[in-house]
């Protein structure tokens, strides 16, 4: 860990991010957050699971 590093943690555990790559990992994180709430959108509107995951993760 050096100065500027960002640390971040949630209910699964704790990472340490370089500051250099903070902003990167930033983006990444919001598009997994739209994703996952495009999934969920997905379940609720009962769409299969087998019609989901190619639709949104590109395949098996």
């Amino acid at each position: 860990m050096r100065p500027g590093d960002v640390i971040v943690g949630d209910e699964s555990g704790v990472v340490v991010v370089p500051e250099e790559e903070w902003e990167d990992a930033l983006k990444r994180a919001r598009e997994i957050l739209e994703l996952e709430d495009d999934i969920r959108t997905d379940i609720a509107a009962n769409r299969a699971w087998w019609e989901i995951v190619p639709d949104k993760l590109g395949g098996w």
